[in-house]
């Protein structure tokens, strides 16, 4: 699994901020022959402190906290 830092984002009605990672789990495939290959899988998205977000939009500007309500803006 990778992850990246995409952001600090801001919670609507707190104020309080979160810096946004994206993990993405890497399969890794071997062939009968040869070297494994690795291949990009699933893509989810959390806080720094471990708080899981679903995405509101395609480009990451928004995103909904699971365990906590509330919705997270870009800064």
């Amino acid at each position: 699994m990778s992850s990246e830092n995409i952001g600090v984002y801001e919670h609507s009605q707190t104020g309080l901020r979160y810096t946004v990672m994206r993990r993405t789990l890497l399969v890794s495939s071997p062939p009968i022959s040869g070297s494994a290959r690795n291949r990009v899988g699933s893509v989810d998205y959390i806080t720094a402190d471990g708080i899981d977000l679903n995405p509101l939009d395609d480009d990451e500007s928004e995103f909904e906290m699971i365990q906590t309500d509330g919705i997270l803006r870009r800064v």
